[in-house]
């Protein structure tokens, strides 16, 4: 007992919650992140009213092993598996009793970042100044091109707080970069993600993201999950 009672406390310390306001179109909504860390990996669960998502990562978010998103209503899901330099998407859907699956494979020249807030992190914490990544356009399946480019550190003011951040912008390649690019803000200190702002294409409404908290796994938290 008194072994399970330790392990359950390390447990909640290896998890930490972390608290973003999702804006759009002057609405607001919460999102969650929980990410538990283990020497083998990290996983992370993102809670929000559209439903959950689920990220399988090495340590230190180095890279993306599996992506797996089901909708709040369980009519749709998709996951994308990373095998070797290839990425496998499942897309499903269910309309009364049929379910319908759609299965594509990608070849990867470049590094996967299909969740921006934790996927960057290497890039921010690194010394370089640009990175060329790839992601994954579920609705429409193609693998996608982008480049991330560090801009200037600025202090960024969040509710009360004020944080020393630094500002990337997201653009994709050649001339598709004309028409959508995203900004996003990570403080210096924790490099985690402040702010996101983007929109999802011409003519769409912008979506942001603020930081609002984070905090470490109580634990009562675990508990109730064993």
């Amino acid at each position: 007992m008194r072994f399970l009672l330790l392990l359950l406390c390390s447990s909640a310390f290896a998890t930490t919650i972390y608290h973003y306001e999702n804006w759009l179109e002057g609405k607001k909504s919460p999102l969650t992140w929980e990410v538990d860390e283990t020497k083998d990996g990290i996983l992370l669960k993102a809670y929000e009213n559209i439903g959950q998502t689920t990220l399988e990562c090495t340590p230190a978010f180095a890279q993306i092993n599996n992506y797996v998103f089901s909708s709040k209503d369980k009519k749709s899901s998709y996951s994308i598996q990373r095998q070797d330099n290839k990425l496998v998407l499942e897309v499903q859907t269910k309309n009364r009793n049929r379910t319908t699956t759609r299965k594509t494979v990608f070849k990867m020249t470049n590094p996967w970042v299909q969740q921006f807030g934790f996927g960057l992190k290497p890039f921010i914490i690194s010394k370089n100044k640009k990175l060329e990544f790839c992601v994954i356009n579920t609705t429409k399946p193609d693998l996608i091109e982008m480049i991330a480019r560090k801009k200037e550190k600025i202090p960024l003011k969040i509710k009360d707080k004020t944080y020393q951040a630094q500002k990337v912008e997201v653009t994709l390649t050649g001339l598709k970069k004309l028409f959508w690019k995203a900004a996003l803000w990570f403080d210096l200190e924790s490099f985690d993600m402040l702010k996101y702002e983007a929109d999802s294409g011409p003519a769409t409404p912008t979506t942001t993201i603020l930081f609002i908290g984070k905090e470490k796994a109580s634990f009562m938290d675990v508990f109730k999950k064993k």
